[in-house]
């Protein structure tokens, strides 16, 4: 199954968090449509710059090159995403201990 990951992408974090989960593409209109209308093209071009370098400074921090290497990276799903994993009998704790290969 490909997963693709859209909407409540707020910023870089989400976009890992999402490719760390197993998410082939994150979806990021939103954000970006509302930059591109109050700072027009030249700042949605700036933001989307931005988030590829916070998104680098992330992969560094966690210790991988690529994406696919985020899905043996520990990812703790914890507040309102827990609660509603846990109401349709998702077991969210397999992402929090995964051993890396």
């Amino acid at each position: 199954v490909t997963v693709l990951a859209s909407g409540g992408v707020r910023n870089p974090l989400d976009v890992v968090r999402a490719q760390a989960l197993g998410a082939k593409a994150v979806g990021m209109a939103g954000v970006m449509l509302r930059v591109a209308m109050s700072d027009g093209a030249d700042g949605a071009i700036e933001v989307l710059n931005l988030w590829k370098t916070r998104i680098r400074q992330i992969y560094a921090l966690l210790g991988v090159r690529a994406a696919e290497e985020l899905t043996s990276t520990d990812v703790m799903v914890t507040g309102r995403s827990a609660q509603r994993a846990r109401a349709r009998n998702i077991d969210v704790t397999r992402f929090a201990d995964r051993v890396r290969i």
